[in-house]
């Protein structure tokens, strides 16, 4: 079982547990629990070649007691597509477009902040795997992600946005050479809170 498997599975059953139980929202106590949807772009980590983020869709889901966050987010960034040439057999260049995108799946910790009602600011630390595809190809790698989240509640809904640096060190270059690459990364939120 891999690394964010063994971290995601107990805030699985905690989010399930209190998911499956009919108690009001104030039984819970201090604890609020929250499921979402993220809907973003990512900028170009490198400037020399193509977008591996893009527009992205995704979601999360995590539990708040007494302010401190701990959760699980799950993106999809669909990238773009290059156009790469090389010799066909007959003497004649041929060009082939190849995608690349992201999926990065991770678990988030941070601390909740009220200063005013139903407008919660959360600094935010994200960190998981980045599954970056290219044609047939992929690698993986360790992403961090930190960020500033606000959400606005309506009741049960609530809207948001939140704002991150995603950073994925150790890029392998060719030559034994790596490279860290960092990427804005910017998305709005919706979903449901108890």
């Amino acid at each position: 079982m891999n690394l964010v498997l063994r971290l995601a599975l107990p805030s699985l059953l905690v989010i399930a547990a209190l998911g499956a139980s009919e108690r009001d929202a104030h039984a819970l106590g201090p604890v609020d629990v929250e499921l979402g949807a993220r809907v973003g772009f990512g900028t170009n980590p490198d400037a020399n070649g193509p977008n591996p983020f893009g527009f992205g869709v995704g979601g999360r889901a995590g539990v708040t007691l007494f302010h401190i966050y701990g959760g699980l987010s799950a993106i999809h960034y669909f990238g773009t597509s290059n156009d790469v040439s090389g010799p066909s057999v007959t003497g004649t260049s041929n060009t082939i477009s190849v995608g690349y995108s992201s999926t990065l799946l991770g678990v988030e910790a941070g601390y909740s902040i009220t200063a005013i009602p139903h407008l919660t600011i959360r600094p935010q630390l994200g960190v998981g795997n980045a599954a970056f595809s290219f044609g047939d190809a992929s690698q993986s790698h360790l992403y961090l992600e930190p960020g500033l989240v606000a959400l606005i509640s309506l009741g049960l809904v609530y809207v948001g946005a939140d704002a991150t640096v995603l950073v994925i060190p150790g890029i392998d270059q060719g030559n034994n050479d790596t490279k860290t690459y960092s990427s804005f990364t910017f998305h709005g939120q919706i979903g449901i809170q108890f």
